[in-house]
């Protein structure tokens, strides 16, 4: 079996922060305080008053990033870097998301994962092989919170909120650098059309979250969303072919290793 890239996880919690909200890190808050009977630390900014009016915008920036959509495409850059481990981080890895419907196709760096016609490809290109199985079920995403939630989760929480204006660019952070989960979370758009370009979330270590060194980073930057999924020119590669009694590889991939668990 193929082991996908260790970030692979992490793209897809930005995704989810991206598709549920800023609300995100409170599962990772209930799994850390189920583990350890800690609670998260909150201190007098819990009767800091949070300006609804920058969450409602924020709110409206999100619609602009529904994952939920049946078509949509997303592409750009991802690094992420572990503070507890050195070795596992990720540096400017190019990504492509499309779907349409119960098709998709994704690409991070030197992997690609295609779900369409009945199969799902695994192909990562360093270790060189290929994964075939059954085509996957795609599960939706979550809606938004009320605003009345999210103003109750970050004050509760002891999260302030900040706003800061570069150029056409605004950028909008929630932040508590006590917190046992989530440090920071900021999200950067464009003032006129309110299209995401950055996300931005700072994780505590499980083991030491006070010891902002090893924090986890994860910098999600959008190049281009387009509700044009373009998927018929990503799927449309020949990596696989079926015969009367079993699948081979396709000619450009005869030196890959291909794994079938169909």
């Amino acid at each position: 079996m193929i082991k996908a890239n260790k970030k692979a996880g992490l793209v897809a919690l930005v995704l989810v922060l991206a598709s549920i909200s800023f609300l995100g890190w409170a599962k990772y808050k209930t799994s850390f305080v189920k583990a350890t009977g800690k609670s998260a630390v909150v201190d007098s900014v819990a009767t800091y008053k949070i300006d609804t009016a920058k969450v409602a915008l924020l709110k409206r920036v999100y619609s602009k990033l529904n994952l939920n959509k049946s078509e949509f495409l997303i592409t750009g850059s991802m690094s992420a870097k572990n503070g507890a481990d050195t070795t596992d981080r990720l540096k400017n890895a190019q990504y492509v998301f499309s779907r349409k419907g119960t098709s998709f196709y994704f690409k991070m760096g030197a992997t690609e994962t295609f779900n369409a016609n009945g199969i799902y490809l695994y192909v990562d290109h360093g270790m060189k092989k290929v994964l075939l199985a059954k085509e996957k079920q795609v599960v939706s995403g979550f809606a938004m919170p009320e605003l009345s939630t999210v103003l109750k989760t970050v004050t509760e929480e002891g999260f302030r909120l900040n706003s800061t204006i570069n150029g056409e660019n605004e950028r909008i952070s929630f932040t508590n650098p006590d917190h046992l989960s989530c440090k920071e979370y900021s999200v950067t758009f464009n003032k006129q059309s309110l299209a995401p370009s950055k996300l931005y979330v700072r994780l505590s270590d499980g083991e030491e979250p006070e010891n902002n060194k090893k924090d986890n980073v994860i910098d999600f930057r959008i190049q281009r969303s387009s509700t044009d999924s373009e998927i018929a020119r990503y799927i449309a590669q020949n990596i696989v072919i079926k015969g009367n009694k079993s699948w081979s590889l396709g000619p450009a991939f005869k030196n890959y290793e291909l794994i079938n668990t169909l």
